[in-house]
């Protein structure tokens, strides 16, 4: 029988934060003056659900006259983060609860930063690889939440690049 492999544990091990400049996302956030900066916003504990990026690619068909095969051509990629839904208070937007509705105000660009595989409540540390999406926020709606529930708005983000793997902190 083969070995069956145990995966990292997608519970509690997935943060997600705004950044409002990042200087070389190639190389990755500074961890000090970028990550931890006093503008960037924790989101994960703020959102009503996982974040959840996306992607297609598009395919040319290529035919030739002497061949009833087409063959195919990967073309341009495209990356897309679906709407992040949050709390906030729609009478304190200066509390913390309303942190994330403050920061991605319509029209702001920045980046979104997420960090998988390590436990929530362990801080980032220089070498910790992120995903990065610089977005800009195309729209920030308000939504009627059921009885009981919390105030909670979306945020749609338009993908303007992305680096996966990069270590916090830069090449170490």
């Amino acid at each position: 029988m083969p070995d069956i492999l145990d995966g990292v544990s997608t519970e509690e091990t997935e943060s997600v934060k705004w950044v409002l400049d990042i200087a070389d996302p190639a190389s990755g956030p500074d961890l000090a003056t970028e990550y931890n900066a006093a503008t960037s916003v924790e989101l994960n504990c703020l959102m009503t659900a996982k974040i959840a990026p996306d992607g297609s690619v598009e395919v040319a068909s290529l035919r030739r006259a002497c061949s009833s095969k087409v063959r195919q051509r990967a073309g341009a990629k495209t990356r897309t983060i679906a709407r992040i839904v949050a709390v906030y208070d729609p009478q304190d937007l200066s509390a913390d609860v309303s942190a994330a509705y403050a920061a991605l105000e319509e029209g702001t660009q920045g980046f979104l930063v997420i960090r998988r595989g390590i436990h929530i409540d362990t801080p980032a540390q220089d070498g910790d690889l992120v995903t990065i999406y610089k977005v800009e926020v195309t729209q920030r709606i308000e939504l009627q939440a059921a009885d009981n529930d919390e105030y909670q708005f979306g945020a749609d983000f338009a993908v303007l690049d992305w680096w996966e793997n990069v270590p916090i902190g830069g090449a170490s």
